[in-house]
């Protein structure tokens, strides 16, 4: 008997993203950049990144974010489904110098539905890019699964700033990236 990623990655389906997906998307990508921003020892509570996701809706950010799935225009959106719901997203952009993962987020019930996710991005990605991808420096664990699929820190480092009601805050991500081929 497997493991329940697994079972998980067996029941999730992953396919191109739909108009009627964009607000479970949008859920998805609320739930993961909490899940990926809290940081107590940095300052950043559930309360301030929950502010930063309220200060994204309220200047239109996420709207862009639906307007991309309903059109399909701009970046790419696949969507790992089980029973019928979203339980994980992979947003991507192809720039001039690789495959930009922009956001990458699965549901904690649905650990596992992330490497099909991956897989079906690397399908339709340009082969002589490679993948990039920005990781929270403070998620060690994230680290360790994303060079399990041969990912390498590339020494890019970036910082995401914003004010929260307790202050100011500072989300320190490093850049990975993998060959496609």
């Amino acid at each position: 008997m497997g493991s329940s990623q697994d079972r998980i990655r067996e029941q999730v389906i992953v396919d191109r993203s739909k108009p009627e997906d964009a607000e479970e998307i949008l859920k998805v990508i609320e739930e993961g950049w909490v899940a990926s921003m809290v940081d107590e020892k940095r300052g950043a509570d559930r309360e301030a990144v929950e502010h930063l996701f309220k200060q994204a809706r309220e200047i239109g950010l996420l709207k862009n974010f639906k307007k991309d799935i309903e059109t399909e225009k701009g970046s790419k959106f696949l969507v790992a489904k089980k029973n019928n719901l979203v339980v994980g997203i992979l947003q991507w952009e192809e720039t001039p110098e690789s495959n930009t993962v922009i956001s990458f987020f699965v549901k904690p019930e649905a650990r596992g539905a992330g490497i099909p996710l991956l897989h079906g991005a690397r399908r339709t990605m340009n082969p002589e890019k490679n993948v990039t991808l920005q990781v929270a420096a403070s998620k060690e664990d994230l680290h360790t699964f994303y060079k399990g699929l041969k990912f390498e820190f590339t020494g890019k480092d970036t910082y995401f700033e914003w004010e929260t009601p307790k202050g100011k805050y500072s989300l320190h991500q490093l850049e990975m990236a993998r060959k496609l081929r």
